[in-house]
C-alpha cells in the first residue's frame, strides 16, 4: 500500500531533522502505519539507520544493533560492549538519524534501558548533530517508558507523535473513481487503519468480510482480542465493556448496570480504552464543561472493534466451529442501517470541520427528546450549523428531510440566541425541489453520490 496522508507528522519530523539535536517519540497502536511513516521520512536521509527491536534478550538485541551501526559506518564486524558505546560510535561523524522501532521490547527485556538511553542522551547525543527516534506500539508501555514523569527519559523529548488512523479525506485522496458510498462502507469497517485497508481491498466488501473477519481462519478474525491482550494484563473486563457498548449501552450507568458492578469500578477500564483509541466519550457539542457533563455517552470509536463486537462476537461460539451463515446473514441485513449509517455521521462531521469556515467546535447534539447528527458552533459569531446525514443507496433526499431538521432545531433550547445554518449530507444525491430550495435559503448540500 502506498504511503498516504501524515502531512502534519511528516512536517514535524522534517522540522526536528533541521535541529542540531532532537529526540522524537512516535507511538500508537499496532497497524496504524508508524513504521511506514519512519520509512518514508528516512528514504532521502543518507546518514540514517533503522533498527527493529525484538522480543529477545537485550544482549541479542545489542548484537543486532551493533551490526546495524557497523553497516552505517562501513566497518564490517564492528561490535560494541554496551548501548552507549554503540550510540557514541554511530553519531561521531556528522548528521545522523537513528530510528529504533518497537523500543518497548528493549525496555521490557532490561528495565535499565530508559536510564541508559537517558544517560547517553544527556552526555553524548544531545551535544551532537543527531536525531534519535524511539518508536513503539504498546501505548501504555511507551508512555510509561518515555513520556511519564517517572520515566528517566521524561523531559528529554523534543517532539512526540501519537499516530492515529488515517482520515476519510486521506483515504479519498488515493481512491479516485471509487464511489463515496463504497469508500464509506470500507472506511466504517477498517476505521482508516492502513494495514486493515490493505487487507480489506478486494473487489467485494462482503467477500472481504467473510474471508478476513468472519471466517475463523481470517487474518482479522481475532484481531481485536490480540490487540487487547497485547495492551492489558486481563482483557476480560475490557471485552465485557466493549460488548455492552456494542449492544447499545452507551451511558456509564447502563454499562455498569448490565455488568452488575458499581460505575466507579469500570471507569479505569473506560479510561484505558479511550487512551488506546478504541472507545471515546462524547458530549453534546454545545457543552461548555465536557468533563463535568452528565449527559456523556460512550461509543466504540475504532472501526474494526465496532464491527467485530457488533457482527462477530455475538456469533463467535458458532464461528469457532466454522458455522458462518447466521453471522453473514446478520451482516447483510443490518450492516447499512445499524452500523455504516452511524459511521457515516463521523465522516460527515469530518467534512463539516474541514469545509465550514469560522466554526470552532464540531460534533453532534442530543438531549432526551432530540438527536442532531452534525452540529458546529461559532461562539463568537453566535452561529450554529446543524446537519442531517442520509446514508442511502438510491432514493434521493427530499425537502421533507430539511423540514424535519429545522423542526428539531426549533425545539432545542441550547440553540436559542444563535443564528442557524443548515446542511444535508447524502450518498444518494438530492432531488430538484430540494436543490432549488437550498439555493434560495442558503442551505449547504454535501453531495456524496459520486466519487472523489
Amino acid at each position: 500500500m502506498e504511503f498516504i496522508g501524515r502531512e502534519e507528522e511528516s512536517s514535524i519530523l522534517e522540522r526536528e531533522y533541521g535541529e542540531r539535536s532532537s529526540l522524537v517519540i512516535i507511538y500508537g497502536r499496532r497497524r496504524v502505519g508508524k513504521t511506514a511513516l519512519i520509512d518514508n521520512f528516512l528514504r532521502d536521509k543518507t546518514d540514517s539507520m533503522y533498527f527493529l527491536a525484538t522480543e529477545e534478550s537485550v544482549v541479542l538485541n545489542l548484537e543486532r544493533f551493533s551490526s546495524s551501526v557497523s553497516g552505517l559506518l562501513g566497518i564490517p564486524g564492528a561490535r560494541f560492549p554496551d548501548w552507549e558505546s554503540a550510540l557514541d560510535a554511530a553519531t561521531k561523524y556528522g548528521k545522523t538519524v537513528i530510528a529504533i522501532d518497537e523500543f518497548q521490547y528493549l525496555a521490557q527485556s532490561d528495565p535499565a534501558i530508559p536510564s541508559i538511553f537517558q544517560h547517553a542522551w544527556d552526555t553524548i547525543l544531545s551535544k551532537r548533530d543527531v536525531m534519535l527516534i524511539l518508536c513503539g506500539s504498546f501505548i501504555g508501555m511507551m508512555e510509561r517508558y518515555t513520556l511519564n514523569y517517572s520515566s528517566p527519559l521524561y523531559g528529554r523529548r523534543t517532539a512526540s507523535l501519537k499516530l492515529g488512523p488515517l482520515t476519510f479525506s486521506d483515504v479519498c485522496s488515493v481512491s479516485k473513481g471509487v464511489v463515496y458510498r463504497d469508500l464509506v462502507e470500507r472506511y466504517a469497517v477498517t476505521g482508516g487503519v492502513p494495514r486493515y485497508m490493505e487487507i480489506m481491498n478486494g473487489s467485494s466488501l462482503e467477500d472481504d468480510v467473510y474471508r478476513h473477519i468472519v471466517s475463523r481462519n481470517g487474518i482479522l478474525y481475532e484481531e481485536p482480542l490480540f490487540l487487547l491482550k497485547d495492551e492489558v494484563k486481563d482483557p476480560v473486563n475490557y471485552i465485557s465493556i466493549l460488548r455492552m457498548i456494542a449492544a447499545g449501552n452507551r451511558k456509564i450507568s447502563d454499562i455498569a448496570g448490565r455488568m452488575e458492578v458499581p460505575s466507579n469500578r469500570i471507569s479505569p477500564y473506560l479510561s484505558t480504552l479511550i487512551d488506546m483509541g478504541i472507545v471515546e466519550r462524547m458530549v453534546p457539542v454545545t457543552e461548555n464543561n465536557p468533563e463535568r457533563c452528565r449527559n456523556g455517552i460512550y461509543r466504540i470509536k475504532d472501526g474494526l472493534f465496532g464491527f467485530w463486537f457488533s457482527f462477530v462476537y455475538p456469533y463467535k461460539e458458532y464461528l469457532d466451529k466454522g458455522y458462518t451463515s447466521a453471522a453473514m446473514e446478520n451482516f447483510r441485513t443490518r450492516f447499512d442501517e445499524a452500523f455504516v449509517s452511524f459511521r457515516f455521521e463521523d465522516v460527515c462531521r469530518e467534512i463539516a470541520a474541514c469545509e465550514l469556515e469560522g466554526y470552532t467546535k464540531t460534533g453532534s447534539y442530543w438531549n432526551k427528546d432530540t438527536e442532531i447528527d452534525v452540529v458546529a458552533v461559532d461562539p463568537d459569531g453566535r452561529r450554529i450549523f446543524a446537519g442531517e446525514c442520509m446514508f442511502r443507496r438510491e432514493e434521493k433526499v427530499t425537502t421533507k428531510v430539511l423540514e424535519l431538521l429545522k423542526a428539531k432545531c426549533s425545539k432545542v433550547r441550547d440553540f436559542e440566541g444563535y443564528s442557524m445554518e443548515y446542511g444535508l449530507f447524502s450518498t444518494s444525491g438530492f432531488d430538484e425541489n430540494l436543490k432549488a430550495r437550498a439555493e434560495e435559503e442558503g442551505v449547504r448540500l454535501f453531495d456524496l453520490s459520486g466519487s472523489p
